[in-house]
């Protein structure tokens, strides 16, 4: 196993399965998926999915150096404790990165380049009820009920479709590939989540889809499969042909956990509960020893798949489709009830495109704001920009602005401009 800590440029990544195969599977699903050209493949390309649990306790510092890390190794990547405002904030600040928040559970995003792959699916799949479990003092605490994200991706250079379910299973539970004796409570929600993400993953091959699994599965590796009882993860994933990213990999010491209990002589210990699973045996595995932003390292793996000679992949449109006015408001409440709303139209589930704002006789930051963040949640048929006017009473002359569709990416601008003109009322 390599133990690299170095850098690398993001490139074009992904997996072997027929890809005809699939894109008729999703369409008869009512999954919209492109075929590649029928002809021989002429090459492969490697997706790397990388899983990263940065602990929660830890500085912003430290979580936007890990985040900043896995996205320089990997193009896909589940994340876990990741929910906190400050850190959802500098996630989705990164217009550079696409990400999906499981509604009932944010903690637990997938995140991916969009120049890489587009989604053409997302949702949130209940892997257990809220419960009463045990905590680390003999009594007992609540614990939410636990969810799991799909994001189902297709990667633009080849056409491959597959799914992504990203999980955190509940801790304490298992000692060494078997239940702790004084949590039986939490071992019952733990059995259910690895049931639940059994299932989860049998539905998303039901639609013809590769599944692969990322996260923090709370049990070592190593153990779970010596032992292999039958509702923990190893027996669970493999009896639907699912592949750990450790599988024939050489396991060291260190593991994914950074455990500080090592036994005397021993200065690096720790077991593999974050892990990748797969539809086939990854082509490397990588534990990032030397990025120490979180009690765990951050893991990567690669799986290689053939590129279809001659494939294009779809692209979209978009455009403005009106101009704005508005009157400017002196009250913040009437500006929040009454923003200015630029609609988008076009075929906006195929590649992207920026803002800019060009200043006319109105001055962004001092006369109004722009919010262009429908353009990159996972919500593509609702893209709009957002303007709120600042609230004034000082008698003006009327204002105008220019939004303007810059950078586009896989898609052609129908309509690039639109202008905003707020009305003084004073």
């Amino acid at each position: 196993m390599s133990l690299s800590s170095a850098r690398r440029t993001p490139r074009t990544l992904g997996l072997a399965v027929a890809l005809g195969l699939v894109s008729s599977a999703l369409a008869v699903a009512g999954v919209t998926a492109s075929s590649p050209a029928a002809s021989a493949d002429t090459s492969t390309s490697d997706l790397h999915i990388a899983s990263y649990n940065i602990e929660i306790n830890k500085p912003i510092d430290q979580f936007r150096e890990g985040v900043d890390f896995i996205k320089s190794v990997s193009d896909v990547a589940g994340l876990q404790e990741a929910g906190g405002a400050p850190r959802r904030k500098y996630l989705d600040g990164d217009h550079t990165w696409r990400i999906y928040h499981p509604p009932s559970y944010p903690q637990i995003p997938i995140i991916w380049n969009p120049r890489v792959y587009e989604m053409v699916s997302a949702h949130q799949v209940k892997l257990s009820d809220a419960a009463q479990i045990e905590d680390r003092h003999g009594g007992l605490m609540p614990w939410k009920a636990g969810f799991a994200g799909v994001v189902r991706l297709r990667q633009l250079s080849t056409g491959y479709v597959f799914s992504l379910i990203n999980v955190h299973l509940v801790r304490g539970a298992v000692n060494r590939g078997r239940p702790r004796s004084n949590a039986p409570r939490t071992y019952r929600v733990y059995k259910q989540q690895v049931s639940a993400l059994k299932a989860a993953v049998a539905d998303e091959r039901s639609h013809g889809l590769p599944v692969y699994v990322t996260g923090d599965f709370n049990v070592g590796y190593a153990a779970d499969r010596q032992v292999q009882l039958n509702n923990l993860p190893y027996s669970r994933m493999t009896s639907l042909d699912e592949v750990a990213n450790w599988k024939g990999k050489k396991l060291n010491d260190y593991g994914t956990h950074i455990d500080t209990s090592c036994s005397r002589g021993r200065s690096h210990c720790g077991a593999y509960i974050d892990q990748i699973w797969a539809p086939a045996v990854a082509s490397t595995s990588t534990v990032y020893i030397h990025q120490v932003h979180s009690d765990h390292y951050p893991i990567m793996s690669t799986y290689p798949i053939p590129v279809a000679a001659g494939y294009r992949p779809p692209t979209g449109t978009i455009g403005f489709s009106n101009d704005v006015t508005e009157r400017e408001w002196n009250k913040p409440w009437q500006t929040r009830d009454n923003p200015m709303v630029f609609h988008l139209v076009g075929d906006m589930s195929h590649g992207f495109a920026d803002v800019s704002v060009t200043n006319g006789t109105g001055v962004e930051g001092r006369d109004f704001t722009v919010d262009t963040s429908s353009l990159y949640d996972d919500d593509p048929t609702n893209n709009q920009v957002v303007v709120n006017t600042i609230p004034n009473t000082t008698p003006e002359p009327d204002k105008t602005f220019t939004l303007t569709l810059v950078n586009p990416f896989n898609t052609t601008i129908t309509q690039a401009t639109a202008t905003g003109t707020i009305t003084n009322d004073d």
